[in-house]
């Protein structure tokens, strides 16, 4: 487990990567981070929080008071801008204060939301409309550095409308990766989940990218005839 120290370098190395990427590729993202937060909006936030922020939140929010505008920085099936200490104080829900706050927020009102009540301080979606909430991260600390090495990594692209979104090859290269993949798994008698592990690596994301842009049941339709016709 890292130290406060190490935490905080490692959150800086972070954002030295996500900054290096949007100036170079997307510098409209680069331009919506702002100032870091001062110590009195930190604490004014622990203070409303009635606990200390988890060190790597803290560290990140001195880097970057949260986002002015969009281009947003995260996308997990939306885009997610990051919030201000003002805008997560007025984003919080009154009786959760003292165990979760929000930290990014979608156009659509779906919001991040990070434990604080815990040690690991996992991040969580929670979405307006979903009674259930998917983890998507341990910890804020490992959110960051996942979000820089996808960045760094080229699993983002920015789309027609000037978003972040996710990269994926086109619709014929794609089918020509899903064919190759199922032929390949077929021929080695492997199961579905085989499957989406080798997609995801020839398109280079991870497995919940395969079945959130691919249609899952399709992918299981083509995968049960080609075992059929083996």
């Amino acid at each position: 487990m890292m130290n406060n120290q190490q935490t905080i370098t490692a959150v800086a190395h972070a954002w030295n990567t996500i900054e290096t990427w949007a100036h170079e590729h997307f510098p409209k993202l680069q331009a919506t981070f702002t100032n870091g937060a001062t110590e009195d909006d930190l604490t004014a936030l622990e203070t409303f929080c009635q606990r200390p922020l988890p060190s790597s939140l803290r560290a990140s929010l001195q880097r970057h008071n949260g986002q002015t505008s969009h281009p947003a920085l995260f996308w997990y099936k939306d885009v997610y801008r990051l919030l201000s200490v003002a805008e997560i104080i007025d984003e919080a829900n009154p009786k959760q204060k003292t165990t979760a706050i929000p930290i990014a927020i979608a156009g659509t009102g779906d919001k991040i939301w990070l434990t604080i009540s815990e040690e690991d301080d996992p991040l969580r979606l929670r979405s307006h409309d979903d009674p259930h909430v998917p983890t998507i991260s341990d910890s804020y600390l490992d959110w960051l550095r996942q979000l820089a090495d996808d960045l760094s990594n080229g699993r983002y692209t920015i789309d027609r409308y000037g978003s972040l979104d996710r990269a994926v090859p086109d619709d014929d290269k794609l089918d020509t990766i899903i064919d190759q993949a199922i032929t390949e798994v077929v021929a080695k008698d492997g199961d579905f989940p085989l499957l989406l592990q080798q997609i995801a690596r020839a398109i280079n994301q991870p497995e919940w990218i395969v079945t959130y842009k691919i249609s899952e049941r399709r992918l299981q339709r083509m995968f049960k005839k080609a075992r059929k016709g083996s």
